[in-house]
C-alpha cells in the first residue's frame, strides 16, 4: 500500500466505526488493480462479545448480508459452503501456508543473556507445544523458512530437552545465583499472543528459576528503550518480501540498539551485513546458512513458529480473483466483480 496497486486514503483507528479505506494506485507502476476501493470493515464485532460462537456468527452474518466479500473460515464451514448446507452461497478455496516466522531474540549485552551456556539453558527449557497446544502449528527449529533456503542438513535447532538445559545452566557462570536475576518483556499488545508468551515465559521460572517480568508499554516507549539498549528480549515477526534469507536475518541487525560491539550478538550483525554485499549468489546462501547456524547454535534466538498452516477462504459468487500470494504483496490486484455484484451503500 502506498507503492503498490492500492493506495491509503482513510485510516481512522480510533473512532467508534474504525476505517481502513483503499483506492486504485493511479501511479502504479503495474497494470492498474480492477477494483476501485478496498474497504476493511473493522466494526464487525463489539469489544463486549467474547464468545468465539457470537464471533463467527457475527462475521456469517455480515456475509449473508452481502456487507463483506470474503472470510476465512474453519474447514467446516468452508466444506458445508461447497456443499450447499450452509446459509452462505459462495466459493471456497484453500490457501497454502505462507513463508512466515517468529522468533525471540535475545539481549547477549545484558547479564544472564551474555553467557551462551545460560542461553542454550533458555531454549532447551522451552516446550513449545505447550505453548501452543492445541493449535495447528507447523513449528520448526530454523529462522529461514524453506522457501528461501531449502533444507540444510545440518542445520537444526535445540530441542526442548529438560536434562540438557540443567546441564547446561550448570555450566553456565550463572549456575548459582540465576534467581538474582530479571528479565523484562516489552508488549503493547493484549490478549492471545501476550497468553501464549506467559505460559512460556512460565516454563523458565519452573525449569530454571529465571524470572521474567512482563509489562505492558507504548510502541514509543519500546522504541526509546530499544534505542537504548535497555531491552532484554524482543519477540520479532519477518513475513519475508523477497525470496533472500536477508529478508529475515536484517531483523538481528541493530535489534537492540547501541550495544557492546564485543557481544556475540554484535558479531552476527557484523556477518549479516557482510553477507549481505556479497554479489556471489552461491556464496552469499552458504554465509547466510553459516550464519543461522551460528544464531542456532549459540541460542542468539528463539525460533517460535515458521507458520500457522494454510486457511479456507469463502468468496462472494461474485468474487473473482482473490489469491493471497506466496510472498507478501496485494491479494486484491487481480481482484474483479462480475455483474451480480450488488449494488450497496458503503458506508
Amino acid at each position: 500500500v502506498g507503492a503498490g496497486p492500492f493506495r491509503l486514503v482513510q485510516y481512522s483507528p480510533f473512532a467508534l466505526h474504525r476505517d481502513c479505506i483503499l483506492k486504485r494506485n493511479e501511479f502504479y507502476w503495474g497494470e492498474p488493480a480492477f477494483l476501485d476501493e478496498i474497504r476493511y470493515v473493522e466494526d464487525l464485532v463489539s469489544d463486549v462479545v467474547t464468545s468465539p460462537e457470537d464471533v463467527n456468527r457475527i462475521r456469517q452474518l455480515a456475509f449473508e448480508s452481502h456487507r463483506v466479500d470474503f472470510l476465512v473460515v474453519e474447514s467446516e464451514v468452508a466444506r458445508s459452503v461447497d456443499e450447499g448446507t450452509s446459509s452462505m452461497i459462495g466459493h471456497s478455496f484453500y490457501q497454502e501456508s505462507l513463508p512466515y516466522t517468529q522468533f525471540l531474540i535475545f539481549n547477549t549485552s545484558q547479564p544472564p543473556l551474555d553467557d551462551s551456556h545460560f542461553r542454550r539453558a533458555i531454549v532447551a527449557a522451552t516446550d513449545l507445544s505447550r505453548v501452543y497446544d492445541p493449535l495447528p502449528i507447523n513449528w520448526e527449529q530454523r529462522l529461514l523458512p524453506a522457501e528461501i533456503a531449502p533444507n540444510p542438513s545440518d542445520i537444526a535447532g535445540i530441542s526442548h530437552d529438560l536434562e540438557y538445559a540443567v546441564e547446561e545452566a550448570a555450566a553456565s557462570q550463572y549456575h548459582s545465583n540465576s534467581d538474582d536475576y530479571d528479565i523484562t518483556y516489552y508488549s503493547a499488545s493484549y490478549g492471545f499472543f501476550d497468553d501464549r508468551m506467559a505460559i512460556l515465559f512460565d516454563t523458565w521460572r519452573e525449569n530454571l528459576g529465571l524470572r521474567v517480568n512482563h509489562e505492558h508499554a507504548t510502541s514509543a516507549f519500546i522504541a526509546e528503550s530499544i534505542d537504548g539498549g535497555k531491552v532484554d528480549v524482543r519477540v520479532v515477526e519477518a513475513s519475508p518480501l523477497y525470496p533472500d534469507p536477508y529478508a529475515v536475518l536484517r531483523e538481528f541487525v541493530g535489534a537492540f540498539g547501541a550495544s557492546d560491539e564485543e557481544s556475540d550478538l554484535a558479531k552476527v550483525e557484523r556477518s549479516i551485513l557482510v553477507a549481505a554485499s556479497e554479489q556471489d549468489k552461491v556464496v552469499r546462501a552458504a554465509m547466510y546458512e553459516d550464519i543461522e547456524r551460528t544464531i542456532l547454535d549459540q541460542a542468539l534466538a528463539l525460533p517460535l513458529l515458521m507458520n500457522w498452516g494454510g486457511v479456507d477462504v469463502i468468496t462472494q459468487p461474485w468474487v473473482h480473483g482473490l489469491r493471497i500470494p506466496k510472498f507478501p504483496s496485494s491479494a486484491f490486484h487481480g481482484v474483479w466483480f462480475d455483474e451480480s455484484a450488488p449494488e450497496r451503500p458503503l458506508h
